[in-house]
């Protein structure tokens, strides 16, 4: 059951491509969130810290957020729209601790900290050679980075051949070991706690299968 409502105090034009287009949403433990929007002015993606009533404390820079975006306009070839909205989908927001990490799939930008209040900190992600960095999940004193091979396309499915994972310090995003699958592990990783790492696949006969791996 909903509790309240809180309005988002930001500029929207309806009537123009790309204008109210608020695409990620993140809330810090003391009530106060992120989103990313289209800005209406220049077109380019924003980062905007609000507080728990919903107003605009401040925006924040992103690497993400320097590349114009083109929304054309209403009667514009969709496709143009659709690059626009495809590069939105590839920021993305991880609880990290107290805080939010903003990171960006498929991407050399890096991985930027963000603590309750607004304070920002960069870190550069060490990417191995000949890999590119997809996604992460967040540990309990570290990150776990998920790099493919530069040549396997988005889209090809998941294997030990193309996909590794390597666990990163969040002191200097340096990396600090590869985590090594043995025997039928999966090489999906779900999520991980208190060092204990859970993964999943799909069975023969078609019904999931949770492993565990320390």
């Amino acid at each position: 059951m909903y509790k309240g409502t809180t309005e988002i105090q930001i500029e929207c034009d309806i009537t123009h491509p790309g204008h109210c287009d608020v695409s990620h949403l993140a809330v810090f433990p003391n009530g106060d969130f992120l989103i990313t929007e289209s800005d209406p002015a220049n077109s380019v993606l924003r980062l905007l810290y609000l507080n728990s009533s919903g107003a605009v404390v401040k925006p924040i820079d992103i690497p993400a957020g320097r590349k114009p975006l083109e929304w054309g306009e209403p009667d514009s070839n969709p496709s143009i729209r659709q690059e626009a909205r495809t590069y939105l989908a590839s920021v993305f927001f991880s609880a990290s601790d107290q805080n939010i990490l903003v990171w960006r799939r498929n991407s050399d930008d890096p991985i930027l900290e963000l603590r309750p209040g607004g304070a920002v900190r960069e870190v550069p992600l060490q990417i191995p050679h000949g890999y590119r960095f997809v996604d992460m999940l967040t540990a309990n004193d570290r990150w776990v980075a998920h790099f493919r091979t530069q040549e396997t396309s988005s889209d090809a499915r998941m294997s030990k051949k193309t996909d590794s994972y390597y666990e990163v310090r969040p002191q200097d995003g340096s990396i600090a070991a590869r985590l090594v699958e043995k025997g039928d592990a999966s090489p999906t990783i779900a999520c991980e706690s208190n060092g204990t790492y859970t993964a999943f696949k799909m069975s023969d006969t078609g019904k999931l299968i949770l492993l565990k791996a320390d």
